[in-house]
């Protein structure tokens, strides 16, 4: 499985053109003003799960793009899960 895993990361080698990508997400299907906050909460098998999203005003370098910094914070039972998504423009990477 570990070989798989592997050869999948080598052939994964997307070209990334920072000029293509911009720090305004102006989406009108998913706007990401900074200072918004969206909770959602839920019973699973496991617990209550909470997750908050909140858009920061800070931004981060992922490969040559700038992307906005925005926070994705699950918990289970007030345990924290996971955290942070960075977004610009299609580019999104998430932080565990």
């Amino acid at each position: 499985m570990a070989a798989v895993r592997r050869a999948a990361a080598a052939a994964y080698s997307p070209s990334i053109d920072p000029a293509g990508f911009t720090t305004a997400v102006d989406n009108p299907y998913f706007p990401l003003p900074p200072g918004a906050r969206w909770v959602y909460e839920g019973r699973v098998v496991d617990g209550l799960e909470r997750t908050v999203v909140e858009v920061t005003g800070h931004t981060r370098v992922v490969m040559g793009v700038t992307c906005v910094v925005v926070r994705d914070t699950v918990t289970l039972d007030g345990c924290r899960r996971r955290g942070l998504v960075l977004r610009g423009g299609d580019l999104r990477v998430r932080g565990r």
